[in-house]
This record gives C-alpha cells, sequence and structure tokens, in this order.
C-alpha cells in the first residue's frame, strides 16, 4: 500500500516539476531583460513587454462572436449597435445628444499616453480630463467590465494607448488646421473632457498583437493575405460618460484547443542579438517597442477563403494558431539609408507619424527571426506538427 503511494506522489512531482519550469522560464526571462546587462540606449530605452503569466501556451483559435443576449441588453438600455457580427461588435450611446445638439462638434487631443501597459492601476486613477468625475482607471474597469460580459472571463485587454481629449469644442479650419473657437453647447457635457483608448484583446492573460500579415515588407497580391487582413485584432473605445461613449471590438478570438502547453522560451539574448544586429545595419533606426504576445497565423489543416459568406452564412468560421512571438514595433528600413518617408521636422517620435514604421517577428519558442523581406503564401501558414 505505502509503495503505492510513493509511486502516485512521484508522479505527482513529475506533473508539478514542469509547470513551475515554465513559470520560472518567464520570470526568469523578465528579470534577465530587467538586469542591466543589454545596452538598452542603442534601443532607444524601448519599453519591452512581458504577459504577467505563469505559461504561454500554442492555442488553436476562432473569432468569437460577441452575446447576442447581452448586446440586446446594451440595446434595451439605449445604445444602438452600429455593428453586430461574428467579427466585430460596435456599440454606441450618445444619439439623443446628438439629436438635440447636432453632430458639428470636434474633439481635440489634450495628451496621450503610449504603451500603457507600463501604467499601473493607482497611475491610471490618476489620470483625469477636464470636469470629469471619474478617472481614467475608473474607465479602463468599465471597459473590461463591459468586455468580460459581452463574452466571457478569459478574454480581456491590455490597455496600449490612453488619450486624454478636450470637452466637445467649435471647430473651425484656419490655414488647413482645425482649431478650437470655444466649447460646443452638449448640455451637461459642455466643458467635460473624454478618454480614447487603444488595447490589446488578451486570452488567458496574453495579448494577441496582430496577424501574420503585418510582419512583411510586401504585403502581397496572394488572396489568402485578405483573410488575414480581416483577422487584425482591435478594441477601440471613448468615454466621456455613461450617457455618451462607444466600445469597437474586431476580431476577439476565443481558445478551441491548447495545442502545446507550457511552451518552452528562448532567452531574450536571442531577441536583442537580432534586433543589435538590424540596428549596427541601420535597418532599424528607432525600436518603438517590443513585446510578448500573440500572432495569429494560418493553420496548415484549415481550407480559408476571402470571401464574405461560406455556405450562405457569414464567415469567419475558420480556426486559426496563436503562436508566441517577440514583436518589434521600429522604423525599418531595408537598404539601411537614411532617405526614409518621415518629416522628421514634424515627427513627434511616436510610431503612428513614422511612415517606415514596422513589425518584426521573432518566434518566441525558437528564437527564428520571421525575415520582413520573405514573400508568398507560406509565411502566412504556422510552423508546427
Amino acid at each position: 500500500m505505502k509503495k503505492r503511494i510513493y509511486i502516485a506522489i512521484f508522479f505527482v512531482i513529475l506533473q508539478i516539476i514542469p509547470f513551475y519550469a515554465i513559470g520560472d522560464e518567464i520570470e526568469s526571462i523578465r528579470n534577465d531583460v530587467q538586469s542591466g546587462s543589454y545596452d538598452m540606449e542603442k534601443i532607444n530605452h524601448a519599453p519591452i513587454y512581458i504577459p504577467d503569466v505563469s505559461e504561454i501556451n500554442v492555442i488553436r483559435a476562432e473569432k468569437y462572436e460577441a452575446n447576442p443576449e447581452i448586446v440586446q441588453k446594451y440595446e434595451n438600455a439605449g445604445m444602438i449597435a452600429i455593428e453586430k457580427m461574428k467579427m466585430a461588435t460596435l456599440l454606441y450611446m450618445g444619439d439623443e445628444y446628438d439629436q438635440k445638439y447636432g453632430v458639428d462638434s470636434s474633439l481635440f487631443s489634450e495628451y496621450h499616453i503610449n504603451y500603457a501597459w507600463r501604467l499601473d492601476d493607482e497611475e491610471l486613477d490618476n489620470i483625469y480630463a477636464q470636469k470629469q468625475p471619474i478617472s481614467a482607471g475608473t474607465v479602463v474597469d468599465k471597459i473590461k467590465m463591459m468586455v468580460h460580459e459581452l463574452y466571457d472571463e478569459s478574454i480581456d485587454i491590455e490597455i496600449k494607448r490612453v488619450e486624454v481629449t478636450s470637452s466637445f469644442q467649435i471647430g473651425k479650419m484656419v490655414s488647413n488646421e482645425m482649431t478650437s473657437k470655444g466649447d460646443y453647447e452638449m448640455g451637461d457635457l459642455t466643458g467635460v473632457g473624454g478618454y480614447g483608448f487603444d488595447a490589446y484583446p488578451t486570452l488567458d492573460g496574453v495579448p494577441i498583437i496582430a496577424s501574420a500579415g503585418s510582419g512583411y515588407l510586401e504585403k502581397g497580391a496572394e488572396k489568402i493575405y485578405s483573410v488575414l487582413y480581416f483577422s487584425n485584432p482591435e478594441i477601440s473605445a471613448f468615454y466621456c460618460s455613461d450617457d455618451y461613449m462607444n466600445i469597437s471590438l474586431t476580431n476577439v478570438f476565443k481558445k478551441k484547443e491548447v495545442v502545446f502547453e507550457n511552451v518552452p522560451l528562448c532567452g531574450f539574448d536571442k531577441v536583442y542579438e537580432i534586433v543589435e544586429k538590424y540596428v549596427d545595419e541601420g535597418k532599424i533606426k528607432r525600436v518603438y517597442n517590443i513585446i510578448l504576445g500573440y500572432i495569429i497565423y494560418l493553420d496548415k489543416k484549415e481550407e480559408y477563403s476571402d470571401k464574405k459568406e461560406k455556405n450562405g452564412e457569414q464567415m469567419d468560421y475558420a480556426d486559426y494558431l496563436l503562436i508566441p512571438t517577440w514583436i518589434i514595433g521600429c522604423s525599418y528600413s531595408e537598404n539601411g539609408s537614411n532617405d526614409d518617408q518621415t518629416d522628421m521636422n514634424s515627427y513627434d517620435g511616436s510610431e503612428q507619424q513614422d511612415l517606415n514604421y514596422q513589425k518584426i517577428f521573432i518566434d518566441a519558442q525558437t528564437g527564428k527571426l520571421h525575415d520582413p523581406k520573405e514573400v508568398g503564401s507560406e509565411r502566412y501558414y504556422a510552423d508546427v506538427n
């Protein structure tokens, strides 16, 4: 009897050890990044994002339609469902204001925070728009609650950009530039500023950053490219009050199957080595961010179509593979020259204004670079067995 107990305990220990090894591996990468071992000046002190998870899996996933009953609940509460389909849901509240006060107002950006995932809860709670009774952090909590309700608790968001806006303004074009001529009358919202948010959807705590089509210089004429183009995830929201807000959710994915669990990850040194080489060659002129997350790839076992309908129904009902990847957001020039298209005189240092902005993918398991010069449809398919 004792022998059987010992054997059972032994097998339990064998199952536990790999779990902690992988968890320690992610923590080890995090500690390595923070160790001071790397020349961060060479990569412009770019923020590096590592998800707060103990494991990362390879996942087979499909597009997730928002719960129709919950969408109806919001409609009953006064929101307008501008889009409600499998790939996109757009909910809008504010029609009463638009009907009463018109839609000729303008909003101006007061300031924005890129890579807002660096902010903790306290910092978000200290961000207030003009005359706003609630903070940006409280609004983020509202958005997360809506996402959980529309989908489920496995789906969350990672905020990537926060914008604090002016109140509704009377806008006028002066020298081809929109300028403010004072507050626009909006009843109780007159003079009240707002918040804009961009976010990544997350699955099991890992952000889904982009589809495989966005990692290459040549986008390709292949029909299959459009499948990936229309699979890019995007979540955005604007908030002025509970009575004036909107939220847009495009290409949220849900898990169908864990293909590989607790996958081993390469060290950050391999990632840095590739980035450093490109910087030294002059191909990367500026690194904006480095993110460990999911990239959406096609599955070789699936059939895909760029048509909007399949069997008479709106699609997309295909499966995709979410592959752990290091994503390098950078200003990239293949020939290493300085004749880029960005007007540096008006350049504010943000990727939004960089006409040479490019994502570069490095496989987080093997450390293999996905060469941005690569062409052909094979690059869009996951290299898994």
